[in-house]
């Protein structure tokens, strides 16, 4: 409770301080709080308990009406690993300094010079599209966020929008010249909205490392990705279907070459409860040796819950699902994926199993949600066998636990999940 409290600490001074700068036009104060517990059962392999929270508290000082500045301070704790006293004694065991993040801090001009630009400099989140390559981080059960020191420049208007930005992700070194030794993100994004209910958007990302080593590799790396998608709403069907190809260099190792893509098509039934029936697909190119497969980067996008998180790739799957409102505020939502390994190793399978999801939503109110999930992975061979690349660069497995016994032999996987959030 140490780190919230001094979040509302700190949002009464900066109230406070508006008192002092008569050019302050407004200040907004807003936040968030996320409580999740969720529960893994792994036949021989054990059982994982854990309860996690995130705590955000932000601050919107408006200056003029294009002209304003946003900070942000978060906080990510298990529950219980900082408990402060030694019971027995009482003595405090507060460990020294504080674990309050500066998660967004960024000034932001819009309509500059009477155009429809808008600039904004700073820490931010970057959210693109539907986060399939670039978004916050904050959809599986480690929702730590993501944020980027960034500049960021968008043109935007009802037909269309173009946004460029640069994003430092590691310094290598203060003494040594711009550039050198660092790693760096590079991104144009634009979207096309002159169709009504309809979107169309095409990127190009590139990862640029200068031999530091942060992004995993220990010499120099060029990661390029240009894609494109599509999603809109037509009668009573909706899809989103997107693409992307992966190409580049690296010093020393394989280069990059891969290729992936993912779909999702749904009908909703005009009748009571208002079911949707939907069908989802996905592919992403594994590595063979002699280049790299897929990099998801930075996504947001979980396909299977608690089984695998946002750094899935080196796989395809299938799913198909629906999604029923009883309510107004009430959603549940079943699924049911089928998972496969792209490349593996000789001798090896690529069977990695079935899982099936239930999810429950409830909104109490428009700022309060509830959310109750269970999930059984029906696991294959494959499953302790298959490699796959992961986010940002970094070599993953496929599990964030394990999913095989002593014996070598796969484990099937329970997966519970409750979870409240609130937003103000």
């Amino acid at each position: 409770m140490r780190s919230f409290k001094f979040l509302l600490i700190a949002a009464l001074v900066l109230s406070m301080g508006t008192m002092s700068y008569a050019e302050l036009t407004s200040v907004e104060v807003g936040g968030s709080l996320r409580i999740r517990g969720d529960m893994v059962d792994m036949e021989d392999s054990g059982d994982l308990s854990w309860v996690t929270q995130r705590t955000t508290l932000n601050v919107k000082a408006q200056f003029t009406d294009d002209v304003n500045a946003f900070i942000e301070v978060d906080t990510f704790d298990v529950w219980g690993a900082d408990f402060r006293s030694f019971y027995p004694t009482g003595v405090d065991m507060a460990a020294p300094g504080g674990d309050v993040n500066m998660y967004q801090a960024y000034i932001e001009a819009k309509d500059m010079y009477d155009t429809a630009l808008s600039l904004r400099v700073g820490r931010q989140e970057l959210v693109f599209g539907s986060q399939w390559l670039l978004g916050r981080n904050d959809a599986n059960a480690m929702f730590t966020g993501l944020s980027y020191d960034a500049l960021r420049l968008t043109y935007g208007t009802d037909t269309f929008t173009l946004d460029a930005f640069w994003a430092k992700l590691a310094e290598g070194g203060i003494a040594d010249e711009f550039g050198d030794n660092d790693v760096d993100l590079y991104g144009i994004y634009g979207s096309y909205l002159a169709v009504e209910n309809w979107v169309f958007d095409g990127y190009w990302l590139f990862v640029r490392e200068d031999g530091v080593g942060t992004g995993g590799f220990a010499t120099d790396s060029d990661l390029h990705t240009i894609g494109a998608r599509g999603a809109g709403v037509c009668g009573a069907f909706d899809f989103e279907l997107e693409a992307a190809f992966q190409f580049g260099d690296v010093d020393s190792g394989p280069d990059w070459d891969g290729w992936a893509a993912n779909f999702v098509g749904g009908y909703t039934f005009d009748v009571s409860y208002q079911p949707r029936l939907f069908l989802g697909a996905a592919f992403f190119e594994g590595g063979d040796g002699t280049d790299n497969g897929f990099n998801r980067l930075f996504s947001n996008y979980e396909y299977v819950a608690g089984v695998t998180t946002t750094e899935l790739s080196n796989a395809w799957l299938v799913d198909i699902g629906i999604m029923l409102h009883p309510t107004e505020s009430t959603m549940v939502m079943g699924q049911l994926t089928y998972l496969e390994a792209d490349e593996v190793m000789s001798g090896t399978d690529d069977e990695l199993g079935m899982q099936l999801i239930l999810l429950g939503v409830y909104n109490y109110s428009d700022d309060l949600q509830f959310e109750i999930g269970y999930a059984h992975l029906f696991g294959d061979d494959g499953m302790h066998t298959s490699p796959v690349r992961g986010n940002g660069m970094a070599a993953g497995f496929l599990a964030p636990f394990p999913t095989t016994d002593a014996a070598g032999d796969e484990d099937d996987v329970d997966y519970l999940w409750i979870q409240t959030k609130i937003a103000f």
